[in-house]
């Protein structure tokens, strides 16, 4: 809403010079997120490019680290919902890919030595996302998070949660087709192809949705921006002078005839 924050006036011997100042008021509301610091392709990257068990075993625990790191900055509330949000689950997808991939390449590891190629059965290992509670507290302690987008944020995690369960199912099936037998050396082969491809494609779901969370918060940004812009989001303000041009004060009781009065905008 625009109004008058100050008026002023300066005289001179030949003029009234008045100065009013307008301000427009800041109707944005809340304060500017800060970006928070996750690198998704990092992690996607790692778990990609690890060849063995013993590479890809300790990628479980530094993901489960930047679940607890994720957590901590949830409470905080310093960043966006959504984006931490999308964080989160994109985080939780990875902790569960790299356990994934242990299992397979102890699999493939113990085929390669003789073995037939099984080990713990999917599911044995498998555990509901990590540190579901301290996300639930998180939630709870962040007072900017509405129920809504709580449960909202539940909801995703318990999806991903089933997403994997199914997945395992298929799991289970090739493990059974490959128990009690010794594997030929074609048959490693299109059992790592299998693995791979499973991997390959979680890692690209996982990456592809994240890139469209964030796409969906820049874009929003964009329109809250424009629209701040044209309901003044941010403090501006304007002036203008307007000059009356004036007698000295002794002469000003009897005005000349035919004299005139000059105003400026």
């Amino acid at each position: 809403m625009n109004g008058i924050s100050g008026i002023s006036f300066q005289e001179t011997k030949t003029e009234l010079r008045v100065h009013v100042s307008k301000s427009k008021k800041n109707t944005s509301s809340g304060t500017m997120k800060k970006r928070l610091p996750y690198n998704f392709k990092q992690l996607s990257r790692q778990i990609s490019q690890a060849k063995t068990s013993d590479a890809a075993r300790p990628l479980v625990n530094k993901i489960r680290s930047k679940l607890s790191w994720l957590y901590k900055k949830l409470r905080t509330g310093e960043y966006g919902d959504s984006e931490i949000s999308a964080a989160i689950v994109h985080a939780a997808a990875m902790e569960r890919i790299a356990k994934r991939k242990v299992r397979h390449l102890e699999e493939e590891e113990n085929a390669e030595n003789g073995g037939t190629g099984a080990v713990n059965s999917p599911g044995e290992e498998e555990e509901e996302v990590y540190g579901k509670d301290e996300l639930k507290e998180s939630l709870e302690e962040n007072e900017e998070i509405t129920e809504e987008k709580m449960k909202q944020m539940m909801e995703e995690i318990e999806r991903l949660e089933d997403e994997f369960n199914e997945d395992m199912i298929s799991e289970l099936k090739d493990m059974i087709s490959c128990a009690g037998k010794d594997m030929s050396e074609d048959e490693i082969k299109e059992f790592k192809r299998r693995h791979r491809e499973d991997e390959d494609r979680q890692l690209m779901k996982a990456d592809l949705k994240y890139m469209k969370a964030l796409f969906d918060r820049l874009e929003q940004e964009k329109k809250q921006a424009g629209y701040s812009g044209l309901s003044s989001g941010e403090n501006t303000s304007s002036s203008f002078s307007m000059s009356v041009d004036c007698v000295p004060e002794i002469e000003m009781a009897e005005p000349e005839a035919g004299s005139t009065v000059d105003i400026n905008a």
